[in-house]
């Protein structure tokens, strides 16, 4: 299971809890069952969601993180319709714990919109600056060209959970492929930061998302 804060950001105070074959481990370290006891009774305002097993293919890019494709919707003032705007996938790396946080030393990959498809990934740090690669650098696993797959069920069930919650006219959604091939969204942030989500291409390239910010949506 996962336990993380109602409010926060970046990945902070993040537990991935698990049991197997009679061992505990909160975060990929081994632990006694007294620690996850006492951990849990220790935090204050936390959810306790279900742990997604993931698609096979962010398993191959990073398999000790939860690799999230982050959605951005927004309605269309002009026809009143949601759209998908921007997307971007975070990857962890070995400094990132359970979580994929580029702010955490992860790394963020544009995502084509259109097509699902992966440009490169990106890091940035103080020491570095940004960088770019094509391979995920700590597995070696080929990112930059190829595709999110079931990328149509990804933004169908972002678009149909936008509807939904129609009050909220501009969301970025974290969205996990599960083992399945079937979308499970993480959560909804209607104040994302906007640093990867234009990494690819600047907001105001489509002009769908420029009437957006200047209509009384905003």
């Amino acid at each position: 299971m996962i336990v993380k804060p109602i409010m926060s950001a970046g990945g902070k105070s993040v537990h991935h809890i698990k049991s197997e074959n009679g061992s505990y481990f909160i975060n990929g370290s081994p632990t006694e069952p007294d620690a996850v006891t006492s951990t849990i009774k220790d935090l204050d305002e936390h959810l306790v969601v279900e742990y997604v097993d993931q698609h096979e293919y962010s398993e191959e890019i990073w398999p000790e993180s939860t690799n999230t494709v982050r959605v951005l919707t927004m309605i269309d003032p002009d026809t009143g319709e949601f759209f998908v705007g921007r997307a971007t996938h975070r990857f962890g790396g070995s400094g990132t714990g359970p979580t994929d946080n580029w702010s955490g030393g992860g790394f963020a990959v544009p995502v084509d919109v259109d097509t699902g498809q992966f440009q490169q990934l990106v890091s940035y740090s103080t020491e570095e600056g940004k960088q770019q690669f094509d391979c995920h650098p700590e597995t070696g696993t080929t990112v930059a060209g190829k595709h999110v797959p079931h990328w149509d069920r990804i933004q169908s069930a972002v678009l149909e959970v936008a509807e939904i919650h129609e009050q909220n006219p501009y969301v970025s959604w974290d969205v996990v492929l599960d083992s399945n091939g079937e979308p499970q969204i993480i959560e909804g942030d209607c104040a994302p930061g906007l640093t990867t989500l234009q990494l690819g291409w600047g907001l105001f390239e489509d002009e769908r998302i420029e009437r957006f910010f200047e209509s009384d949506f905003v």
